[in-house]
């Protein structure tokens, strides 16, 4: 009886050892796939934020075409009544503050997967109603648009400290150094988003649409990058934090933010990054001017 029961507890012993041993290899294959699919997040998340706030000076001068507002001249030259260009500009500016201010204290509280999930579901959503939804009379197509632009830029503002989080930490559940330089990087591709834009504008007017159906289609791909970070952040919510200890065991960001002193008074700096990033909008979203050719 004494050695029955020393075999079956060597016999447990080494079935715990191997579940120990296939769950720790199952725990590392999952973090390097979650550094690589957070890496892809924070770079098409950013890609995603510039070319929708950059879409809409493409866009407006399209529907100058289809849905004006002031004399035909005065449209063809792409100048619309002034609370159609400030509004379009703004509305989703508007929308990113609300969403900075909400989307990073959501990830506090639900886990930064989870809250980038919410706020690309937003970000999708509205994306593509801003492309379909708009129709009636120039004043409702206009009024249609705005009100879309705020809530895509409620999306697109939670990118901002969700995927600054992911990029600085590589992942979520394992405690690496903060990386200044990984956050640059992920940021760097707002530049190709700005761009894309125009190079997708001189791409359609090739062809033989109208320009309802150009501006349409300009609206209709921001919804693309966005959709692929949707995929990535449900895919590692679902396949990977199951093989994953929690950011306290495994030092996450939650532990890190309790081990970490004070920081210092940065009110001065805030501002001053503020002010600079203000300049830089309004500069480049509000006053550019890009004329294309119509046939």
């Amino acid at each position: 009886m004494t050695e029955t029961k020393e075999i079956d507890r060597k016999r447990e012993s080494v079935i715990s050892h191997d579940i120990d041993d296939l769950n720790s290899r199952q725990s590392q294959r999952s973090r390097r796939l979650s550094r690589i699919i957070s890496k892809f997040t924070t770079t098409a998340g950013n890609y995603s934020i510039q070319y929708n706030y950059q879409v809409i000076s493409v866009v407006m001068m399209f529907l100058s075409v289809e849905a004006c507002t002031l004399t035909t001249t005065q449209c063809q030259n792409g100048i619309q009544q002034y609370w159609v260009q400030s509004s379009a500009a703004a509305a989703v500016f508007g929308g990113s503050v609300v969403g900075q201010l909400t989307m990073g204290y959501a990830g506090d509280i639900l886990g930064v997967n989870i809250a980038m999930i919410i706020t690309q579901i937003i970000a999708v959503i509205f994306e593509i109603l801003s492309a379909f939804l708009p129709s009636g009379n120039p004043n409702q197509i206009y009024v249609t648009l705005i009100v879309c632009r705020f809530f895509v830029g409620i999306g697109l503002g939670g990118i901002y400290p969700l995927g600054a989080t992911m990029a600085s930490f590589g992942n979520l559940y394992e405690l690496f150094p903060k990386n200044p330089t990984k956050v640059a990087r992920a940021f760097m591709w707002q530049i190709p988003g700005s761009v894309s834009p125009w190079i997708v504008a001189m791409i359609i007017v090739s062809f033989p649409y109208n320009s309802d159906t150009m501006w349409r289609v300009l609206l209709g791909i921001g919804a693309i990058p966005g959709i692929a970070v949707l995929l990535c952040a449900m895919f590692e919510w679902l396949f990977l934090e199951p093989y994953l200890p929690s950011p306290i065991e495994g030092g996450g960001p939650e532990g890190a933010i309790e081990e970490s002193p004070t920081p210092p008074n940065l009110g001065c700096k805030l501002i001053g990054t503020g002010r600079y990033k203000y300049i830089y909008c309004t500069s480049t979203n509000n006053k550019s001017r890009w004329w294309l050719v119509f046939e």
